[in-house]
């Protein structure tokens, strides 16, 4: 079995997202594989002998060397690159999921690919759109057309089951608007992939780095939603995901 990350007591809808969405590209890159969760910040317990790691990557997620791949992380800093002794565990490149990441890691003698994340694989969409959403952002303006305000922000006592749920229902809403304005980085990346119109409001104070990877994509905050294509940079993310899920299982 093959186990991705699982997040409790998070208050960010977004985990579930972009956990969500590797699994819907393992399924598919893999589909003879079985999957399951580990607990990010609470894997004791459970068989740490195939994991993929993926997303925001802190100090306190432990791994096996021999039984691990990493797959679009993020870490936020310096500091927490050394708190958490990454390079004396790694033999295996690593798929980052933004330039900063990639830097950090290559700065360190760390093999390292610039692969994006995992939500950008979701499958383009080309049918009806409507509604307008804002997510996490202030509307702006005196006349606005009707909109729908969302918020990634969820209580913590949500589970696991509860919260896949809640982000599956959450990403039909973004593929199927006409616009989408938002402060989250796991409502901009969905949405660029579905080919959903989105546009960046702004990006939260300190949160530069993560951000980073929208730079890369070429968003520009504060400019009317548009269309992206990111297919090159979603291949990239199938391909080391392929390989990893390979290694960890050979076909």
């Amino acid at each position: 079995m093959i186990r991705l990350h699982s997040y409790h007591g998070t208050q960010n809808l977004g985990d579930a997202i972009q956990s969500l969405a590797l699994l819907r590209l393992c399924k598919e890159l893999r589909p003879d594989l079985e999957y399951g969760w580990v607990d990010r910040d609470n894997p004791s317990g459970t068989d740490m002998s195939r994991v993929l790691v993926n997303g925001w990557l802190n100090e306190q997620w432990h791994f096996r060397r021999d039984g691990a791949a990493m797959c679009g992380v993020h870490i936020a800093d310096e500091t927490a690159f050394r708190r958490a002794n990454i390079v004396k565990m790694l033999d295996f490149p690593v798929g980052s999921r933004d330039p900063s990441t990639h830097e950090l890691f290559f700065s360190n003698g760390v093999p390292s690919e610039m692969i994006g994340c995992a939500t950008l694989t979701l499958p383009r969409y080309e049918g009806r759109r409507s509604g307008t959403i804002w997510t996490d952002s202030k509307p702006q303006g005196k006349r606005l057309p009707p909109f729908l305000k969302w918020s990634h922000k969820i209580p913590v006592e949500v589970a696991w089951e509860a919260q896949l749920a809640w982000a599956k229902d959450t990403l039909e809403m973004y593929r199927l608007a006409s616009k989408v304005f938002t402060s989250r980085l796991h409502v901009l990346l969905p949405c660029i992939a579905f080919g959903t119109p989105v546009a960046l409001t702004h990006i939260p104070p300190n949160e530069e780095r993560r951000f980073s990877l929208a730079k890369y994509l070429g968003v520009e905050v504060g400019t009317e939603p548009k269309v992206y294509d990111t297919s090159e940079l979603a291949g990239k993310f199938r391909a080391f995901t392929l390989k990893a899920l390979n290694r960890l299982s050979p076909p």
